[in-house]
């Protein structure tokens, strides 16, 4: 028993040799490739700051000129009619495939 386990860490000993003499190969093949690292990238410019969110207010206008009010069907401030909102069945066929039901 004791030879068995002998013999499975000098094979495991021979592969993890064979793997460093590789992965120094590699190592040196990459290095005469690709150069020695250049200059290190300069910092990336702050992002401006987002402006503030405006929240739609029944009344309000659009850029359109729609105004928002409250929908019958999903009790939200939209600019749809409540004969167009996507919580009936008969607009089923309208809805985006990323558009789940907000009533539950």
């Amino acid at each position: 028993m004791q030879d068995k386990t002998d013999h499975k860490y000098k094979l495991m000993e021979q592969m993890m040799k064979k793997l460093m003499t590789q992965n120094k190969q590699l190592m040196k093949a990459q290095e005469t490739r690709s150069g020695p690292p250049g200059p290190p990238r300069p910092p990336r410019p702050p992002r401006p700051p987002r402006p503030p969110r405006v929240r739609k207010e029944l009344g309000d206008k659009t850029a359109d000129g729609k105004t928002y009010c409250k929908c019958g069907s999903c009790n939200k401030i939209v600019i749809h009619k409540d004969d167009d909102c996507f919580e009936l069945e008969k607009n089923a066929h309208k809805r985006p495939s990323y558009w789940w039901s907000n009533k539950a």
